[in-house]
């Protein structure tokens, strides 16, 4: 993935499940079909481990990313145990970071977390 040129190669939707996943991955790369060591090769997946170390197995250095839908998922729960009796900081800090983060302005926030639910809600507990 990079500004020239992003080759979609597979989708979950058009897998069955799990197994078929990985045998489709397994085949790709066996064909050889991807010159890894001349592409730098992403997974776009929402945050199950399985997937990711899945994935792992038979490509040890893709760029993982979390996709926007899951992504904005676990934003929506943080800023609801942050904020959730000031319903205006709420939404104001949820339209903020999701804006960061679709402008491509990712990483962590200086937001200390208000109640240990909130702390275990940033650290995925």
């Amino acid at each position: 993935m990079d500004d020239d040129r992003i080759v979609h190669l597979l989708s979950w939707h058009q897998i069955q499940d799990d197994e078929a996943l990985f045998a489709a991955l397994r085949q790709v790369k066996e064909a050889g079909l991807i010159p890894e060591e001349q592409v730098r090769l992403c997974v776009v997946a929402d945050g199950a481990h399985w997937i990711w170390s899945g994935v792992q197995q038979l490509c040890p250095t893709p760029a993982a990313i979390l996709d926007y839908y899951h992504c904005a998922e676990h934003v929506h729960t943080l800023a609801e145990v942050q904020y959730g009796a000031h319903p205006a900081r709420t939404q104001e800090w949820l339209e903020a970071t999701m804006a960061r983060l679709f402008a491509g302005g990712g990483g962590r926030s200086d937001l200390a977390p208000a109640t240990d639910a909130a702390d275990q809600s940033c650290r995925g507990g």
